[in-house]
């Protein structure tokens, strides 16, 4: 016993010792989590956190590196611009010579050179001026354009804990590299369906988080007024609202919910139905169903969803005719709707005749009676023949309805009756079909092209279409998510969209030369320049006899206003019109005159007003077109409501184009004014990256401290107390030495010593 017990005092003495020896080799106090759990738990998360904080250090680091080199970036392009503008500026007002000229348009080339240089600079790998995209080079020479292949989104790294700090310049915002004169100016309406996500309607704000209704009840015979509330917080789409009303109404209702124009309609099978908020909500309102005023019918209001990438283009532009088709019997009424919006679906009479073949149905649609007949073999053709007979047609689409079905899986399987069912669809078609046969013409900077537009289905796909790499164009839908915008990446380019002998420019929102563009908009923003009486003269000619018309646009102040003084002046003789392909103003032979005919257009006392219309080519002063055939003289004008960058590339493009032209005054003193602009940006860009250097400073500073606080507070934890440690280390020596010479002694003891 005494043995085990001095060995133990021992082996304990020489543990303790052992741990203080590598306390004080090592000077650290814990060695694994069971020497001091809490103080090991602390010391976890204090490890942690240092570790974050020391990539965020590294992060601000290299964020200052960047900034710091995308500032010296554009302090250069600061004094190339401003070289380049003394150098222009003693060429203008004065008697030049074109050498001078052309000295200063080879300088304007090598500041394209640097400038794409400077715009493509990168740090660590990536591009400082690309947004985003910074794996792609921002800037590239295509042809005589520049095209910007970033975006408007910061670069952003994390910098402290919950600090993401824009770390980046957006090249759009330092050199330009996007128009931004193209803007949707259509709201596309795009219809509610059934799979509508709720978090989509009235405009992007959907509903209160866990709305409810209530459904109030009165029966049309006796009975007391029932009510149910009706909770939505579960609901998705418009068809779980629609589901959760219907399964949840009070007994006896019967609602039948449909999507249909641009909200809900509820119908109640039986007496009227009033719908209110509960418990103090507002989703009734949201959705557009409140109506304390019962009644047997309530149809909601306008739900305002938000344009989405998935919206179908059929379901722009208006709603579609919908309704159900009751016929007598069981499990055979059919769901209808127009295939396209309009109302010249509403009130469909659908006629069921009874001289097809079972198996061999077909239909057909009589546009001018909005009247739909089905041959059908009576007895033996089911409602789901019926309705494929339908679809086949193609004007409208039908299905077996589920609520005519007692069980689930049999709906369709009834006989088709034959009868004329009148009202088959609803009122509630409105807008007109979106035209995506036709297409779109787009020039930007080169031969126009045509955009096929008739493959595409959804929004996605148009946009697609349109930002294929080598039209140079980026297009995405509003920020208000009620159209979309197309804008042109190319510098020095042109930017048009007209038809293509349809409607799909004009009902986007996106045709650039419209009725409403206003003529001081044209030519870049110059305008159209008219005088004092008549601007232009129209002339028809046969040959024998000749008809001139003069026009006065002197008080036209938008491009519908000129085509009505043309119009007018010519009394029909001339129909003046937007251009069915492309843009522009286009001239059309109305006359009675005898083939061939010319058609003349010509300028009056030097007005430019036919230039500025681009009826006549600039340096022209007239125009003509002759034809052999009866009415197709046309002559076609060129679309001045171009859209182009507002970059310094651009700026540049134009200033040469300038000063190689001799009568150049007026256009270079333009230039420099918009060099003037593009120095401005330029220094706003250098001041924010001054800016958000300084900034990056005080973040550094402050991390730099807090991770002294931190590295303190983890030594408290884990390091050792070295006097502590070798006071403990001495009294532990001290201790062994006893234990040993206790030992020794003890051990030596025999019965003898007790004798």
């Amino acid at each position: 016993m005494v043995r085990e017990r001095l060995r133990a005092n021992v082996q304990g003495n020489q543990t303790d010792l052992f741990r203080l020896q590598n306390q004080l080799s090592t000077g650290r106090r814990l060695f694994s989590p069971s020497d001091d759990a809490p103080s090991a738990l602390r010391a976890i998360n204090l490890q942690r956190t240092i570790e974050r904080k020391t990539q965020l250090q590294t992060n601000l680091r290299s964020a200052e590196q960047g900034l710091t080199k995308a500032s010296s970036s554009l302090t250069e392009v600061s004094n190339v611009l401003n070289d380049l503008r003394a150098a222009t500026l003693g060429v203008v007002g004065t008697d030049s010579s074109q050498d001078d000229r052309d000295a200063v348009i080879a300088q304007i080339d090598q500041a394209l050179f640097t400038l794409l240089e400077i715009g493509s600079s990168k740090h660590l790998e990536q591009f400082l001026f690309s947004g985003t995209r910074s794996l792609d080079k921002p800037y590239e020479a295509a042809a005589q354009y520049v095209e910007y292949h970033g975006n408007e989104s910061t670069l952003r790294s994390r910098v402290d804990t919950d600090l993401l700090f824009g770390v980046g310049l957006p090249g759009n915002e330092v050199f330009g590299g996007l128009s931004e004169a193209v803007r949707g100016t259509s709201d596309l309406e795009p219809r509610v369906t059934p799979q509508t996500r709720i978090v989509d309607i009235n405009g992007g704000a959907g509903i209160s988080p866990d709305g409810s209704i209530e459904i109030v009840y009165n029966p049309s015979v006796g009975g007391a007024t029932q009510r149910a509330v009706i909770d939505l917080s579960k609901a998705h789409t418009l068809a779980d609202v629609a589901r959760l009303i219907e399964t949840g109404a009070p007994t006896g209702a019967a609602l039948v919910v449909e999507v249909a124009g641009g909200g809900f309609r509820v119908t109640a099978g039986d007496g009227a139905v009033a719908i209110n908020e509960a418990a103090g909500g507002r989703a009734a309102e949201q959705l557009g169903l409140l109506s304390p005023i019962p009644s047997g019918q309530v149809v909601g209001g306008d739900l305002d969803p938000l344009l989405r990438n998935t919206t179908r283009l059929d379901d722009l532009l208006g709603s579609k005719a919908q309704g159900r088709l009751q016929l007598p019997g069981v499990r055979n009424d059919l769901t209808i709707r127009a295939a396209s919006s309009g109302a010249d679906f509403n009130n469909l009479t659908v006629e069921i005749v009874g001289t097809g073949t079972v198996g061999a149905e077909s239909a057909s649609y009589n546009a001018s009676t909005n009247t739909l007949t089905v041959q059908i073999q009576p007895g033996a053709t089911s409602a789901a023949s019926l309705a494929a007979a339908i679809n086949a047609e193609g004007t409208f689409v039908a299905a077996p309805d589920p609520r005519d079905a007692a069980t689930a899986g049999t709906a369709g399987s009834g006989v088709a009756v034959v009868g004329t069912y009148a009202g088959a669809t609803d009122t509630s078609g409105s807008g007109a079909p979106f035209d995506k046969a036709s297409g779109l013409v787009i020039a930007n900077g080169g031969a126009p092209f045509t955009v096929d537009t008739s493959t595409a289905e959804t929004v996605e796909d148009l946009l697609n279409l349109l930002n294929r790499p080598e039209t140079g164009l980026a297009a995405a839908i509003n920020a208000e998510g009620t159209g979309i915008d197309v804008r042109t990446r190319r510098s020095g380019a042109n930017l048009t969209i007209g038809e293509n002998g349809g409607q799909t420019a004009g009902q986007l929102g996106i045709q650039t030369f419209h009725e409403g563009v206003k003529l001081a908009e044209l030519n870049r923003g110059v305008g159209v320049t008219t005088r004092a009486g008549d601007d232009l003269e129209i002339e028809l000619s046969d040959g024998a006899t000749t008809t001139a018309f003069t026009v006065d646009l002197s008080a036209a102040l938008t491009v519908q206003d000129a085509l009505d003084a043309i119009n007018t002046a010519t009394g029909g003789a001339v129909t003046a019109r937007l251009a069915a392909v492309g843009g522009g103003i286009e001239l059309v032979d109305s006359s009675t005159l005898t083939p061939p005919v010319t058609l003349t257009v010509r300028s009056v006392s030097g007005s430019q007003a036919a230039i500025d219309l681009g009826l006549i080519a600039t340096g022209q002063t007239e125009a003509s077109v002759t034809s052999a055939l009866p009415g197709a003289a046309s002559l076609k004008g060129e679309d001045r409501a171009s859209v182009e960058v507002d970059s310094v590339f651009n700026t540049l493009y134009r200033l040469r184009e300038a000063l190689q032209k001799d009568d150049n005054a007026p256009a270079v003193s333009a230039a420099v004014e918009r060099l003037d602009d593009d120095l401005t940006r330029v220094t706003f860009a250098r001041a924010e990256a001054g800016a958000r250097l300084q900034n990056l400073d005080s973040v550094g500073t402050r991390l730099g401290e807090e991770d002294i606080q931190l590295r303190a507070a983890l030594s408290i934890e884990i390091d050792v107390d070295f006097a502590q440690a070798v006071s403990d280390f001495q009294a532990k020596q001290f201790a062994l030495q006893a234990s040993l010479q206790t030992s020794a002694s003890l051990l030596q003891l025999s019965i003898l010593n007790f004798i």
